[in-house]
């Protein structure tokens, strides 16, 4: 809900009309880097990328989600020819 809430309040904010390019990008800085994993709570960690794991999906191309590597930590991507 605190995502949705988010969203719908920034859309309120401005009018098309304002907008030079119509995607939303959402994203963690420097959680490209292992450092930047270090020390955080994996607990709530997990928890974050279990919550929004399909969420891009539901979301569409118009919204960017990076995560950096919180994804690839819990959800590796396995090579199909090996599946």
């Amino acid at each position: 809900v605190g995502l949705l809430a988010t969203l719908d309040s920034l859309r309120r904010r401005f009018s098309d009309d304002n907008l030079t390019e119509k995607k939303l990008s959402i994203r963690i800085p420097n959680s490209r880097e292992k450092s930047f994993w270090r020390g955080k709570n994996p607990k709530v960690a997990r928890y974050f990328a279990f919550r929004y794991r399909g969420l891009q999906a539901i979301l569409g191309d118009k919204v960017e989600l990076d995560f950096g590597k919180l994804m690839e930590f819990y959800f590796p991507q396995t090579d199909h020819d090996l599946a």
